[in-house]
């Protein structure tokens, strides 16, 4: 009885780890799709975004050293 639970127990693992490979390559493969055909706009608003938020990181670092002269 327990060496079935075990071989079952084994089985389930491997499946479960079949499904998330498939789940992961799944979403892999739908980015590398969005990324292909949005690859300019996509870029310039990452872009936009990491150098606006860069800039706000900036200005607070830059009040918090005037703040602790």
């Amino acid at each position: 009885m327990k060496k079935i639970h075990v071989l079952r127990l084994q089985r389930t693992r491997g499946q479960a780890i079949t499904e998330y490979a498939s789940i992961m390559a799944f979403i892999a493969i739908v980015m590398l799709l969005v990324f292909a055909y949005t690859q300019n706009t996509l870029l310039g608003s990452l872009s936009q975004s990491f150098s606006h938020t860069t800039g706000q990181i900036n200005r607070l670092v830059a009040a918090g050293v005037r703040g602790s002269i």
